[in-house]
């Protein structure tokens, strides 16, 4: 059985504890601790991307997704192709082939669709579940695009959707913490296992292949550690 796990950049703060490391010093470190899938948000500085692309050759890392600027889908025309211009070329630097990309609350506008629809023709384009009309995008984009949902189990707990609801639609993407309604952001707990347990037998159904991701922002690496130790042994009872 494959572990399959990995780590999203996106959850870890650049500026503390990390902030002198470097995002390449960043994924060596990751990588050394047995992380073989990352997930890296934008950058678009062109002598830090090159520095990148680099370290991931060289340690071999797989980097499954680049996730877009947050806000993407909620600027100007100029703006939104700019910035999935930029995206595109950040992806094929490290030979990602799935973008990750926030919804805005109301419908896509045909501008947006065929910008999106233009932009990516190359990629997957992954959904994430940050309010309750992610699905619909899905079902929008994808006669336009090769598209699926980011599925976050934080973000699905906190909208009261079921798992099962974002399988209607094809599911392309994991990230995995913990739920609280009291805090943004937390770990991993006994409270959580029960919808993390519904996406390893989609996954153990076939219904779900790519990594597990495991997202939220880390002080220290030995936590992420731990919690990757803590989904390697959720999957053991799944699939063992």
């Amino acid at each position: 059985m494959s572990e399959h796990i990995g780590l999203s950049l996106m959850g870890l703060r650049f500026d503390f504890p990390y902030a002198g490391l470097g995002i390449a010093s960043l994924i060596r470190n990751v990588n050394k601790l047995g992380f073989e899938e990352i997930e890296i948000p934008i950058i678009t500085d062109e002598l830090q991307m090159a520095t990148i692309a680099q370290t991931v050759k060289v340690t071999g890392v797989h980097v499954c997704a680049i996730h877009a600027e947050k806000n993407l889908m909620q600027t100007s025309p100029k703006s939104l192709n700019d910035k999935v211009e930029a995206t595109v070329r950040f992806a094929a630097a490290l030979d990602s082939n799935l973008i990750v990309l926030h919804p805005a609350p109301e419908w896509p506008s045909h501008d947006q669709i065929e910008t999106l629809a233009r932009g990516f023709a190359k990629y997957k384009l992954a959904i994430e579940n940050t309010n309750s009309v992610a699905v619909e995008w899905v079902k929008i984009l994808s006669e336009y695009i090769e598209c699926g949902i980011a599925l976050d189990i934080s973000h699905a707990r906190y909208l009261g959707q079921p798992i099962d609801y974002y399988f209607t639609a094809n599911v392309f993407h994991t990230h995995i913490r913990g739920y609280n309604s009291c805090e943004r952001y937390t770990r991993i707990g006994p409270s959580d296992h029960e919808a993390i347990f519904e996406l390893l037998y989609k996954e153990k159904q076939g219904l779900y292949k790519g990594a597990l991701m495991l997202e939220y922002p880390y002080i220290s690496l030995d936590d992420a550690c731990d919690d990757k130790d803590v989904l390697t042994q959720l999957r053991k009872l799944v699939f063992e």
